[in-house]
């Protein structure tokens, strides 16, 4: 695997492998993410377009 070059990745990166960093993410499970699943699986959509109005 390539280490990234953007120090924005490797910040990101170090902040998820402390085990506050992994709590954290993991909290992705049970907020936000059961949505986008449910908007896939149930009603058919896999993509989105976005207009600017």
């Amino acid at each position: 695997m390539r280490e990234p070059a953007d120090e924005r990745l490797v910040a990101m990166r170090d902040k998820l492998r402390t085990e506050k960093g992994k709590a954290l993410y993991g909290r992705r499970n049970h907020t936000a993410q059961p949505v986008f699943g449910i908007i896939k699986a149930a009603m058919g959509f896999r993509g989105f377009s976005l207009r600017a109005q």
